[in-house]
């Protein structure tokens, strides 16, 4: 009984030793491949001796204990640094110990050493694989039950009783030991990889707790607050970081959604940064809960938006320049007749929804051909320019329009408008066009003069209707000598 008390000892070394390796992990990923190598092996090597020093003695300088286990362990773990360094610190005390057993104590290790070294070269990469630990916990057994039954001073029945449980009892201490380290090397590296995305993501990421208080933040965050890194954060809330009304803001929406549970998702607005300039940021917060459902605090992103912003006020504006220059006549600058068309579509809907009229003018240049002929085609567009000019010149308000109709033709809508307002538009137009005085020797008036034609509705016509009106009255005009207005009446609505 005392013997197995005594292995039980050893096993709680084994134990102790997994547990600081385990401790140590996330460690590991910030040094080296040699440093750590070299580390898992001093920690496996300390725990050797110590699992030697408590050992079970069953004949004078015969010991049996679980240093194979950690020698094992170091090899996966540790590598070929790790596995040698266990190596030398194991049979250097097993040497120290002395005693009929010490030369097949060391030779064990040895054994150990290559085997578990051979089979992380054949059965792993970069993690350490199951496979590989149970595999090396077989070889190790073989070969600790291998070593005491080639003990000469042991009877045939000892060599039983022992090399059995031994066996098996290594076999099992290695698996434990190499499972609980391999998760607890999964949990380093997943969480070294977390905290490497927060810390080298461009956007700002902050864990808060119930009171508000910065848990966690990535550098983007510490550096906008003016500080040197993020542990500087910890424990603030933006009561202390921020302007006194937006602090008071942002802690109560973040107090209340904790309250709630619902998450602020993609709020933006625009804040002033640090140095002074206003930029633009996309935030989105959610509530964090612990295993039982329970708000414990919140996670949240913020995103500088501004060149995003910047960039869809460019296509807005790009955007609304294309739809003008898709709307406008090039050559008056005008509202061309695609545009003219939707401007009269509305008027007619807006007279049928408030039961009010409207106008339309149609406008002839008068003998524009000839005009053309006379002067060329250059100054026929500098004409048809200043008759765009009269025109711009008549409206008076922001829903009236003038466009270019088509070659010399230009019409106008006149939105609640009756016949004589129209009438008295249509009039100062056609003299604002004599008073241009433009040169025209092939008319009977010498100047350029243009006709005008007056129809007005009620929204009851369609629009086809409208402009066949407005057309007969441009015609009626023309009849009459050019250089008048004349009217289509009031259509009955």
């Amino acid at each position: 009984m005392g013997f197995w008390r005594e292995l039980f000892l050893t096993f709680s070394v084994v134990a102790l030793t997994a547990m600081a390796l385990a401790l140590i992990a996330p460690r590991l990923l910030r040094l080296s491949v040699a440093q750590g190598q070299l580390l898992v092996g001093l920690i496996c090597g300390a725990g050797a001796i110590g699992a030697m020093a408590s050992s079970a003695t069953v004949a004078p300088g015969i010991q049996i204990d679980l240093r194979t286990s950690l020698v094992a362990t170091a090899a996966l773990v540790g590598g070929p640094l790790g596995a040698v360094t266990t190596a030398i610190l194991a049979m250097g005390f097993r040497a120290y110990q002395g005693g009929a057993g010490a030369g097949v104590g060391a030779a064990i290790v040895a054994l150990t050493a290559a085997a578990s070294l051979g089979v992380r070269m054949a059965c792993m990469k970069r993690r350490v694989r199951r496979r590989a630990i149970v595999i090396a916990a077989l070889a190790t057994g073989l070969i600790t039950a291998a070593a005491v039954v080639a003990l000469p001073t042991l009877t045939s029945q000892q060599r039983w009783d022992l090399s059995v449980p031994l066996f098996w009892l290594t076999v099992v201490t290695i698996i434990l030991v190499g499972f609980t380290l391999r998760q607890a090397s999964d949990w380093a590296w997943e969480s070294h990889m977390l905290r490497s995305a927060l810390a080298q993501a461009p956007n700002f990421f902050y864990v808060k707790n119930r009171r508000s208080q910065i848990v966690a933040a990535n550098q983007q965050v510490a550096e906008h607050h003016g500080f040197a890194s993020p542990e500087a954060l910890r424990g603030r809330t933006d009561l202390e970081l921020s302007p006194g009304a937006h602090a008071a803001a942002l802690f109560e929406a973040e107090q209340a959604l904790m309250r709630s549970g619902t998450p602020i998702i993609e709020k933006v607005e625009k804040l002033r940064r640090p140095d002074g300039s206003e930029a633009w940021y996309e935030t989105s917060k959610v509530a964090l809960r612990d295993p039982w459902g329970a708000v414990i605090g919140l996670t949240g992103v913020t995103v500088d938006i501004t060149q995003r912003m910047r960039l869809e006020a460019d296509l807005r504006a790009a955007n609304a320049a294309l739809e003008a220059l898709a709307g406008t006549d090039p050559l008056t600058g005008l509202a061309n007749r695609r545009s003219f068309d939707a401007a009269l579509a509305r008027a007619i809907a807006e007279a049928q929804r408030r039961d009010t009229g409207f106008a339309v003018l149609m406008l002839d240049v008068d003998m524009f051909k000839s005009y053309n002929d006379l002067y060329g085609h250059m100054q026929g567009d500098d004409c048809l320019k200043a008759i765009a000019g009269v025109l711009v010149s008549a409206l008076q308000r922001p829903a009236d329009i003038a466009a270019r109709y088509g070659g010399e033709e230009f019409a106008m809508v006149l939105p609640d408008t009756d016949l004589a307002g129209a009438m008295v538009v249509a009039e100062r137009i056609r003299a604002d066009i004599v008073r241009r005085a433009i040169t025209h020797k092939g008319s009977p008036f010498g100047v350029v003069t243009a006709s005008i034609g007056v129809a007005t509705s009620m929204g009851g016509e369609a629009a086809q209707q409208v402009m066949a009106a407005a057309d007969a009255a441009l015609y009626a005009a023309k009849l009459a000598d050019r250089n008048t207005v004349r009217n289509a009446g009031a259509p009955a609505s």
